[in-house]
């Protein structure tokens, strides 16, 4: 009996990689907006405006996902503790890199 795998592409079409920048940005403006949306009243965004921020853009499984890994990852960022030598992305376990997205997250005025 063969067991089948689904085999990753080794090569992307040169249109692949915009559009899913577009679908991943438009995602974290959504999610910003809204967290800034829930942060008014109280002037600062905390943790509990971006999970319900997460939970209200998200379809459930995937924001109970996003959420678990948000916190794992903060959880290993603050346990690495001050090492300035390390980058931040890598003391919170992250592929994405912290500085690229707060540049956007400036850039897009969130």
């Amino acid at each position: 009996m063969s067991s089948s795998h689904h085999l990753l592409p080794t090569s992307f079409s040169a249109d692949v990689l915009p559009r899913l920048s577009y679908y991943l940005q438009r995602s974290l403006v959504r999610l910003a907006r809204e967290a800034q949306r829930l942060s008014k009243a109280l002037g600062k965004c905390g943790q509990r405006e971006v999970v319900t921020s997460i939970k209200v853009v998200m379809a459930p499984a995937l924001a109970i996902s996003a959420i678990r890994t948000c916190l794992r990852s903060a959880a290993m960022y603050a346990i690495s503790g001050d090492d300035f030598k390390t980058a931040k992305s890598e003391r919170a376990g992250l592929t994405l890199s912290v500085g690229r997205v707060h540049q956007w997250m400036c850039l897009v005025k969130v």
